[in-house]
């Protein structure tokens, strides 16, 4: 799913582009219930690089990025 996020809803309420169809928070997460039980991952890039496919690397973190949360 390719999304441009944006912060233009009601009290600053984000509001998502989908396919240039606006959703509100609360119609993306009705959406998302269509696939309850699955699992999702989601990656952030530039809105410039919204039509390339990132490289998605899964791995688990290392002492240095758990202690300096």
């Amino acid at each position: 799913m390719r999304c441009v996020i944006g912060d233009g809803g009601p009290d600053g309420e984000a509001e998502e582009y989908i396919d240039d169809q606006e959703l509100s928070l609360g119609e993306f997460g009705r959406l998302l219930t269509t696939y309850a039980g699955w699992g999702m991952r989601i990656v952030f890039v530039a809105e410039d690089e919204i039509h390339e496919e990132p490289e998605i690397v899964v791995c688990e973190p290392d002492d240095e990025d758990l202690h300096s949360k």
